[in-house]
């Protein structure tokens, strides 16, 4: 029986990162497991992945890697130059967000020889039936590959219903591992119902990736799997782990309905959703949530001006960031708002990254005089390949990476625009990792589930000069942010 070795490597170098590799389990949904024998690591997760991905490779039939744009890139490299130096005949297959956006940069790296491009379900099951039999892949639909020193990209593959794939295979990795406190519960996991999003957001690239398509999982079939995670791992709560999780109402609806009726002890949140959609959900709709154990939602408000949400084609409006923030604390259900400054200058706008920043604070200090459960995330824009605004980035100054290696350097936090100032990353980053976080009372509630003394005090710490910073206004003088980056540096193994 042959090995089908996959790698998820950690998205940021930066910090500890939790979360169960999703996207490898559900290509791995309908293989057939008699047929060849799975092995899934994660980098933050095995320490030793490196050995043991090697070892399980002299027997295997490809080896696989999953990446978004940036530091997936570079530790997915760094071991697939590993492994094609052991092993030159294995094929090296990527995909993921980042491989489906630039497939032909992608597989022209010399150590990946396929990219799957979208959804892999289907695709990747097929491609490894193919190789095992040493049939010829070259007409596979959804894949990109060399051939005779040439790149040969088929045609898409048509997006296949969600409901028709098995159940995710939790069992093929250690769940204990990945069981993780967070602000909803103390034994949390991440879950997934549905993929895609029918909106199109200039800056998102999920339109690309899906064509604009939404599927989810029938209501009774998410209901009969949380039972089952809650039953089998002994969780507490569940993250939703997807683009928009409230585009049908009713669906919601049932959903809450089956977890209330069957008496499923369990708290769910990080739910993704539209401001404008979620404003429009009737009461019923909202009790049925609280009760079934919604705690939190996560809201892409994107910005605070109203003439760059109409630019971002956000399709939304203030309006609905303050409504929902008032109606969702009516139901005790908390919003983390995320939010970004510094999209490419528009010259009839004429709006600065610091004019963006102001009105932030501003309808910030709205929510939060309200309701102190609320969360504000603050982001810079990054310019990814394959959105509608990546275009204009580049029109604006913006120089793209122009091979793999070099997109793998991309992070959230580094300075990449040159319309946006260095002083005024630093501010939001502290904004976010410091004040944002740790006012809400949420924060608080992460703060009291940790078992770990030492952690629990500095976290407190941090909370209390939070809320002087917020009360007091001032935020000049950042040496947390000097304190926080130094301590991110040493964890992540830069400083020695």
């Amino acid at each position: 029986m042959k090995n089908i070795v996959l790698f998820n490597p950690k998205a940021s170098k930066y910090g500890n990162p939790v979360g169960a590799p999703l996207g490898l389990l559900s290509i791995c949904r309908n293989i057939n497991r008699d047929k060849f024998n799975i092995k899934i690591y994660s980098s933050w997760i095995d320490s030793d992945y490196k050995e043991r991905i090697i070892n399980d490779c002299k027997n295997a039939l490809c080896f696989g890697v999953t990446s978004m744009t940036g530091y997936q890139i570079t530790e997915g490299l760094n071991i697939s130059k590993i492994i094609k130096k052991h092993y030159p005949n294995l094929p090296i297959i990527w995909g993921g967000y980042h491989p489906t956006i630039l497939p032909e940069e992608t597989v022209s790296n010399v150590n990946i020889d396929i990219v799957v491009r979208g959804q892999g379900e289907v695709t990747f099951n097929e491609l490894i039936n193919f190789l095992s039999e040493n049939k010829d892949y070259s007409d596979i639909a959804g894949i990109t590959f060399k051939k005779n020193k040439n790149i040969i990209s088929n045609p898409n593959r048509m997006i296949a219903d969600i409901n028709s794939f098995n159940d995710m295979p939790y069992d093929l990795i250690n769940m204990q591992k990945y069981i993780h406190v967070s602000r909803i519960g103390s034994k949390t996991i991440e879950y997934v119902t549905g993929f895609g999003c029918p909106f199109n957001c200039g800056f998102c690239v999920e339109p690309k990736f899906y064509g604009g398509k939404w599927s989810s999982l029938k209501a009774e079939r998410v209901v009969n799997e949380l039972e089952h995670l809650v039953k089998s791992y002994n969780i507490d709560s569940v993250q939703l782990q997807e683009t928009n999780f409230f585009v049908d109402e009713e669906r919601v609806r049932k959903i809450c309905l089956g977890l209330i009726e069957r008496g499923i002890k369990i708290t769910w949140g990080d739910a993704n959703g539209r401001a404008p959609q979620l404003v429009k959900y009737n009461k019923e709709t909202w009790e049925l949530m609280k009760k079934s154990g919604c705690k939190n939602i996560l809201i892409g408000a994107e910005s605070a001006i109203q003439d760059i949400l109409n630019l971002l084609n956000k399709r939304a409006n203030i309006e609905d960031t303050i409504n929902i923030a008032d109606i969702s604390s009516k139901y005790k259900i908390s919003v983390t708002f995320s939010m970004m400054i510094g999209i490419p200058p528009d010259k009839k706008l004429a709006i600065t990254p610091k004019q963006e920043l102001k009105a932030i604070l501003s309808l910030s200090k709205k929510i939060m005089t309200k309701d102190m459960s609320h969360v504000i995330l603050i982001f810079t824009y990054t310019p990814y390949p394959g959105t509608r605004l990546f275009s204009k980035s580049l029109e604006m100054g913006y120089i793209a990476p122009n091979n793999l290696e070099a997109w793998g350097e991309v992070e959230l936090h580094k300075h990449t625009t040159p319309w946006i100032k260095t002083k005024d990353i630093h501010l939001l980053n502290y904004l976010t990792n410091f004040v944002f976080r740790y006012i809400s009372t949420s924060g608080q509630q992460y703060i009291r589930r940790q078992k770990n003394l030492f952690k629990k005090f500095y976290l407190s710490l941090a909370r209390l000069d939070a809320h002087l910073r917020w009360k007091t206004n001032y935020f000049g003088f950042l040496w947390e942010y000097w304190l926080y980056s130094v301590i991110l540096k040493i964890r992540s193994g830069i400083m020695k």
